[in-house]
């Protein structure tokens, strides 16, 4: 009996999914080669190694908002200066171990490190104080039913995992689930696979009637809500997306069978760069 690929035992998630969709080579390296690649000079270590600002800046701000999430859960006080003593403390350290890359990659040259975790923590800050005074009193009501936890369940055969930032109920039974986003709002936007996950994750383990489900983007940047009310067709769209992504990742036998996507900014930052030929074609960084 022929051995399947190892793709094929890959869980849906939407990490997943993006990533294949981003570029099919890479989802082969991270889901099958155990270990982790690296950039393939110095000069690319220095700043593919170091996450954007706007991306360490939102990592910390869901990473205190879950603080405060999970004092909530447990009855523990409340404070706003608490998570801001923390994000400081984050943002500081990040700042300290790269300075000099984020003076020379992300900000103007004449800029000093002391400035850069100033703006970034002023920044935090804000999102965080938005999040207490406006976000925060329209959950007061609600009953916790999770956060941050990870889920595994099946549709249509396929496995698939989801990792909601928080699901909670409101007075009237309404499964709501929250994912914080440090973006502004945009809405135009429609549902997202990641959100559609989510909603299919309610609908499939906690709640049956999707007129009592609700998926909310909430931006910590303003305190604005994208609300939507998943539908039959919204159900039947995401299953889809994943009983089609699962049957490419099952029919895939060989490594030629996942073909790169390659492009520069995304190529140089990586972590498989020095195992590719096509990213190191286009990043220009063959021995």
């Amino acid at each position: 009996m022929p051995t399947e690929f190892p793709t094929a035992y890959v869980r849906w998630s939407y990490t997943a999914a993006r990533q294949y969709a981003s570029c099919p080579r890479q989802f082969f390296y991270q889901r099958t080669r155990s270990g982790k690649g690296h950039s393939t000079t110095d000069a690319d270590v220095g700043s593919a190694s170091v996450s954007p600002p706007g991306a360490q800046i939102g990592l910390v701000i869901h990473d205190c908002i879950e603080r405060h999430v999970d004092r909530w859960r447990h009855d523990e006080r409340l404070s706003l200066t608490r998570v801001q003593s923390l994000a400081s403390s984050r943002l500081q350290e990040y700042v300290s171990e790269h300075g000099e890359v984020l003076c020379e990659v992300y900000a103007d040259d004449s800029a000093e490190p002391a400035e850069l975790a100033k703006s970034y923590i002023r920044t935090a800050h804000n999102h965080l104080e938005t999040f207490y005074q406006t976000i925060w009193p329209q959950f007061r009501d609600h009953r916790y039913i999770l956060h941050e936890q990870t889920i595994h369940f099946e549709t249509a055969g396929e496995p698939v995992t989801v990792k909601p930032d928080l699901c909670t109920r409101t007075e009237d039974g309404t499964f709501v689930i929250s994912d914080w986003k440090t973006r502004p709002a945009d809405p135009l936007r429609e549902p997202s696979v990641q959100l559609l996950g989510y909603a299919l994750c309610a609908y499939e383990e906690y709640e049956p009637d999707l007129d009592r489900i609700l998926i909310q983007l909430v931006h910590t940047q303003d305190g604005t809500y994208d609300r939507t009310v998943p539908g039959t067709d919204d159900i039947e769209r995401i299953r889809g997306r994943i009983q089609t992504d699962r049957a490419a990742w099952k029919t895939c036998k060989q490594f030629t069978d996942f073909e790169p996507k390659p492009a520069e900014p995304k190529c140089r930052s990586c972590a498989w760069l020095n195992q590719c030929e096509a990213g190191q074609e286009v990043t220009d960084t063959q021995d």
